[in-house]
């Protein structure tokens, strides 16, 4: 579709703001969604007008608005939980197969990282103790 006469589209801009700008000073969250029907106009707009143009003028994202014009679903919010950050577990102990060979006794290795989660190996040979080691370490 020809991108119109900006004169033209100026006016329906500006409509437009001052109806978002009326919907906005109405709510009392700004957590609110807006409603469709600005949301297409805007998006109807964008496709005259430059898309940051409107998205600056009206008071949107770019990004959620190009998405909104070429039909794409949101994006599910992230929200980082408690549970999702690093692991609560303070504790880890790994037992492997064949022990390294220390003498006649079984070696014993404790480490502990400054988040406070502790490592216990006991008797690993020697390239299972260097990945184990890494993985804890950098984990």
């Amino acid at each position: 579709m020809p991108k119109l006469a900006e004169p033209y589209v100026d006016k329906p801009l500006e409509a437009l703001a001052k109806k978002l700008s009326r919907w906005r000073s109405s709510n009392e969250s700004n957590t609110d969604v807006i409603p469709q029907r600005y949301m297409d106009e805007a998006a109807e707009l964008s496709r005259q007008l430059p898309l940051s143009r409107v998205a600056r003028r009206l008071g949107l994202r770019a990004g959620e608005l190009k998405r909104h014009r070429d039909g794409v679903p949101d994006r599910p919010k992230a929200r980082r939980r408690k549970s999702q950050t690093r692991s609560s577990a303070t504790f880890v102990e790994a037992v492997v197969a064949k022990p390294i060979d220390v003498g006649g006794s079984e070696a014993e290795i404790e480490i502990s990282r400054r988040d406070g989660s502790r490592l216990l190996i006991r008797g690993a040979n020697e390239a299972a103790l260097e990945s184990i080691l890494r993985a804890f370490l950098v984990a």
